[in-house]
Parts: C-alpha cells; structure tokens; sequence
C-alpha cells in the first residue's frame, strides 16, 4: 500500500527504486492520485527525471521516456494500463486492483460519496478487465499484470486471466 510509502519513508523509498534503475515503476494504492498531481510532479522532477508518469485514482506508473502507445483507464478503477515499446517491442502494462469481496466500496460522484455494495464493485472491475485483456490486437503484445487481486494465489480471477484464449503467458 504505496499511500503509506508516500506519508513514512517516502525519500528513502524514491532513493532506492532511483538507485535500482527501473524501465518502469508501478505503484498502487496511491490514494486519488489525480488530486496529488503536484506532489507527483515534485516526486517525477526530483528522482525521475527522465520518465513520464501515467495516474489515475490510486494508480502511478513512472515510464521511462520511450514511446507510449497508449493507456487506458478503467472506468470502474479496476485497472490502469500503457502499452509501451521495450528493446524495440511492444509492452503492456497493466496495474489491477479489484475491489475486496467484503465491503462496500465508495465511489466520489459530484463531489459525495457513494457505496456499491462489493460484489457488484468487484464485477464490474472484473468483466471490464477481462474484456480489456481478451481484445484481438493484443495477442502479439507481452505483457504485465501485476496489483492485487483481492483473491487467493490461485482465484478465479487468476485463472480466467490465464485462460483468455487469444493471449500466451509465461508466468502467472
């Protein structure tokens, strides 16, 4: 939960993801991302400076500046993606967070809070992602999956994710 990272130990944290010279760094749990916009901006101006940075709700990912094809954001903040070019090939990203299968979750509409009963939340985040993931023009493309499920080493989730037909995965 990088919300955390960003309250204690933030400089530390920058400094050894800096040090380690990463293509790409995706954090999550970044809470209303878009809201902290300047703070992302002093964090991308002062350790990376040669990398883009993509936020959505609690979503950041830092990209090296390369060519970014293009991102999608979910519309149910289940996921934030960019699909990329590393070593001359095309790369997808994909940061989830599904909802948890317990509680409500709130959704910011005009400025109030809403609650979306869980399994509902969960669902929607989850079909949308499927039918991201399974699109045609990405059979070609390797690609990243990475966040938190909200499920067990092997969920459901996992295994529809790993059993799309059009895409090859490596590693689950």
């Amino acid at each position: 939960n990088t919300a955390y990272f960003f309250k204690w130990g933030k400089e530390t944290g920058l400094q050894r993801l800096l040090d380690k010279k990463c293509d790409y760094i995706v954090l999550q749990e970044v809470w209303d991302s878009e809201d902290r916009f300047e703070d992302i901006s002093n964090v991308r101006n002062t350790y990376f400076k040669d990398y883009y940075f993509y936020n959505y709700g609690e979503f950041l990912i830092f990209a090296r500046k390369e060519a970014i094809i293009s991102e999608k954001r979910s519309t149910s903040n289940g996921f934030l993606s960019i699909n990329t070019t590393f070593n001359g090939k095309p790369l997808e990203i994909t940061s989830v967070h599904l909802w948890n299968p317990i509680t409500n979750m709130p959704r910011r509409v005009n400025n109030t809070f809403k609650l979306i009963p869980a399994n509902i939340a969960r669902a929607t985040q989850k079909k949308e992602l499927l039918e991201y993931l399974s699109k045609e023009n990405k059979k070609d493309v390797t690609s990243i999956i990475v966040g938190d499920f909200n499920t067990m080493q092997n969920g459901k989730v996992i295994r529809d994710i790993a059993t799309i037909q059009n895409r090859r995965y490596s590693f689950i």
